[in-house]
């Protein structure tokens, strides 16, 4: 009896977390790592072992339409196969389970489910996910059909409860009594199931205040069934705009056990009887973005601490990366203007850059340049141990005058002699790129692109959007960390300079803009679909800058169905997770008095 005891001891059991980093559909690479990391395991011990790897880990997420194209299901089903038949030629006596997210074709539907693979034996799909999420990024009810029955395995007398992803947030949606954590302790109370395990397998993605809500869920659902230590665990990766982050983490109640890094793969090997000992508090979750009671007499966005400055750039660092490695680009290719926006972006990818890549950075002038831009532009360069290139855009902007002199007999003025400057810059930089084969990274930031001021085939252009998901505000909050960390690469007058398109005269951002604080937090609650005309004006806006902002945002969304994608750091970012149509009735908005 004593000995049934101390087999069946949850201390006794040790967890792979697997925090997987491949590329999607790449089936034969996705199966040797499994291969190879599950042969290491063999005759290593004979003690309970569990490999867990994250959601649809043996595909890849999102997948999109690709999960219907015919080849892709070919290939992966073969995959499957191929992966079963390794486990069924092991011995039945290895003490080893592998968890793993996949994808079940059934009955012309398709299913997210967590496979099972014991050696000796068949694979089997144990678990269905049974909350789909619908909505910002997230498209799942186009693709899947939900499971509707708890997740509950027994293994070696372990009671093991089962989630993905979505199905730990359930507490937060509008039906918490029918969420997968409440039925799972139904279904534990009416067989008399006391749980030592809840495995949750994500492909969460990254946002900056996302962690904490990850554990304190956690925390929730543990205590919900009975106490059971909670074991999540996250993939890594860049997927186009997002990014997952992997922090996989191992809970009990309160205390942060095990903790796997950010934005990297890895394997960690636990004994639950060595972690047990951990004792790290989690933080409270911080609730939202905006700091009151200010000096000022609207809410202005919170700022960040030093950790999320740092998560936030290790997160863009990191996409970039992504992004050039899946897409096989090993050049980037930066137009500098001596503003702070294309400044980060440089900056962010010297920081990031890896052995055999290289960056050029162009600066392009034009009649309207400040000499102080080019000089700014030096500094950084040779701060950063770069170079840059000096390429005028002031002839052909004279020639594009005179021609169009010529043949309409109109003077370019105005918004069109400002736009053609832009669309020259576009023109030579993707000219330059055809060249060397470079990566075009885009340097605007969110605030303009919320209120379409950038030019159409312009300073729009890019193959990859780094900054256009963090306000101008959070770009100099940026600034001002990697100035703290990195022995101030950036010139001060970069940073105190007013910003300027430099496209006429004297032009300054305010001409056109309110100011960057209120204009942003203006943008921050209106991304949020949360709040109306109604109450930005009781949170203190006045009614002319609500309508300025309103008019600009509605008026400019042709402008960001054109925009390459952003790499997603906030919850509500531009991108396809922001669906809004192009034509509408622009007076739904007056202010309301």
């Amino acid at each position: 009896m004593i000995q049934d005891q101390l087999k069946n001891s949850i201390e006794n059991l040790t967890l792979i977390l697997a925090q997987t980093h491949q590329t999607m559909a790449d089936f034969s690479s996705i199966r040797q790592v499994i291969i190879q990391k599950v042969s290491l395991q063999l005759k290593e011990t004979t003690s309970p072992r569990i490999i867990i790897l994250p959601e649809l880990a043996l595909c890849g997420y999102p997948l999109k339409d690709l999960c219907l194209d015919q080849d892709f299901i070919d290939h992966y089903n073969d995959h499957l196969k191929k992966l079963e038949d390794f486990f069924l030629g092991l011995s039945p006596n290895e003490n080893i389970l592998l968890l793993a997210g996949g994808l079940l074709y059934e009955n012309q539907k398709i299913y997210n489910v967590i496979f099972s693979f014991e050696c000796g034996k068949k694979s089997q799909a144990i678990y269905r996910k049974m909350l789909l999420p619908n909505y910002d990024i997230f498209d799942e009810k186009k693709y899947f059909t939900p499971g509707v029955h708890p997740g509950y395995l027994k293994w070696n007398d372990y009671h093991l409860g089962l989630q993905i992803c979505e199905d730990l947030w359930g507490e937060t949606k509008s039906d918490a009594e029918n969420n997968p954590t409440t039925l799972l302790k139904k279904f534990c109370d009416k067989h008399s199931i006391v749980l030592d395990l809840i495995i949750n397998i994500s492909a969460s993605p990254f946002t900056h205040l996302k962690f904490n809500q990850r554990c304190e869920l956690a925390q929730k659902a543990s205590t919900t069934l009975s106490g059971a230590i909670f074991c999540y665990v996250n993939v890594v990766g860049g997927e186009d705009e997002l990014l997952f982050d992997g922090r996989s983490f191992i809970q009990n109640k309160e205390s942060l056990l095990h903790l796997s890094p950010i934005f990297q793969e890895s394997w960690d090997k636990l004994s639950l009887k060595n972690i047990l000992k951990n004792k790290h508090i989690i933080p409270k979750p911080t609730k939202n973005d905006f700091v009151e009671n200010t000096h000022s007499y609207f809410p202005e966005l919170r700022p960040w601490t030093d950790q999320e400055c740092e998560e936030v750039l290790a997160a863009l660092s990191f996409g970039l990366q992504e992004y050039a490695r899946k897409n096989g680009m090993n050049k980037f290719l930066i137009a500098l203007s001596g503003g702070i926006d294309s400044g980060l972006v440089l900056a962010i990818t010297a920081l990031s850059l890896k052995p055999g890549q290289e960056i050029e950075s162009i600066y392009m002038p034009g009649f309207f340049s400040q000499d102080l831009s080019f000089k700014l532009c030096t500094e950084l360069v040779k701060n950063l141990n770069l170079k840059l290139n000096y390429l005028p855009i002031r002839f052909i902007h004279s020639v594009a005058r005179n021609t169009f002199k010529d043949i309409f007999s109109q003077e370019l003025t105005g918004l069109s002699d400002e736009n053609i400057q832009a669309r020259l810059r576009g023109l030579l930089l993707y000219t330059r790129s055809n060249q060397t084969g470079s990566l075009v990274i885009n340097t605007s930031n969110k605030s303009e692109l919320a209120v379409g001021y950038s030019t159409l085939y312009g300073d729009s252009v890019g193959a990859l959007s780094l900054i256009g998901d963090l306000y101008k505000t959070q770009v100099y909050q940026l600034v001002h960390f990697i100035q703290k960390k990195y022995g101030a690469p950036f010139p001060s007058e970069m940073i105190s300079r007013a910003p300027s398109a430099e496209l006429r005269e004297n032009q300054k951002d305010q001409d056109s803009l309110p100011p960057y604080e209120e204009l942003d937090s203006i943008l921050c609650h209106l991304l949020s679909g949360k709040f109306s005309t109604k109450n930005l004006k009781e949170l203190g806006f006045q009614s002319e800058t609500i309508l300025k902002v309103k008019n600009l945002y509605y008026q400019s969304e042709y402008k960001r169905r054109q925009f390459p994608p952003i790499l997603k750091v906030s919850e509500k970012s531009f991108g396809f997770g922001h669906r809004m149509p192009l034509c509408k009735n622009k007076f739904f908005y007056h202010i309301i008095d």
